[in-house]
């Protein structure tokens, strides 16, 4: 059975700890995008280059990445994070690339902490 892109690639994106069952349904959930979508996706996203409106966003903002992603570390993710005036870069300690999904709880709690600061009631 030949691998799917998805399937090659999701230890990268979601981390060697995201679980096995977890990894299954999300590369399934993927697979399920239309290749036309994906086609078009893949081709316009390599010409997006947004790093010269970052200096552009005016409200507070955090930036959340992992120490160890394998797709774009943090020193790369720093580089552009400084260039939002206002914004914050906060580190999880994992290999995910999506740490929204794969360290979902971490990412909130940061984002509400964040919150919190930002706009003490």
């Amino acid at each position: 059975e030949v691998q799917s892109n998805w399937t090659r690639t999701m230890d990268k994106r979601l981390g060697s700890h995201f679980p096995a069952a977890a990894k299954e349904y999300w590369t399934r959930l993927m697979e399920a995008a239309p290749a036309s979508t994906m086609a078009g996706m893949r081709r316009d996203a390599r010409s997006f280059d947004v790093m010269d409106r970052l200096a552009d966003i005016r409200c507070p903002t955090l930036v959340i990445t992992a120490k160890g992603s394998l797709l774009g570390g943090p020193d790369e993710v720093r580089a552009w994070q400084k260039l939002i005036p206002n914004s914050e870069l906060a580190l999880i300690d994992s290999d995910s690339f999506h740490v929204a999904v794969s360290e979902a709880d971490e990412a909130a709690r940061l984002t509400l902490d964040f919150i919190g600061r930002r706009n003490p009631q």
